[in-house]
């Protein structure tokens, strides 16, 4: 068993490409990159600590929100950070095994 930290992915926030220069054309192929790369480096057993900053956008794209947060392998572990909203905070509230 592994131990993963990231932080600052921003699941769904457009202007991060350019913003951070992301080598994506838009936010879906950022998006599904993201979820392919932890995938094929995360096991199932692994530790994933998400530190902060997982997703933008309102607080009625909760099931967006979720959907991103299941795709990713391993035993996730979320903290909030100062950029993370409602949509956010309702997953530390609706799944088991989080932290914040």
């Amino acid at each position: 068993m592994a131990s993963w930290y990231s932080a600052g992915l921003r699941f769904g926030h457009h202007r991060i490409i350019d913003f951070c220069k992301r080598p994506f054309a838009s936010t879906a192929e950022m998006n599904a990159s993201l979820i392919a790369n932890f995938q094929a480096c995360v096991a199932h057993d692994d530790g994933l600590w998400i530190l902060g900053d997982f997703a933008f956008g309102r607080a009625d794209d909760t099931a967006q929100f979720e959907s991103w947060f299941h795709s990713l392998p391993g035993r996730k572990h979320l903290i909030i950070g100062n950029h993370d909203d409602e949509a956010v905070m309702a997953l530390l509230r609706k799944s088991r095994g989080f932290i914040s």
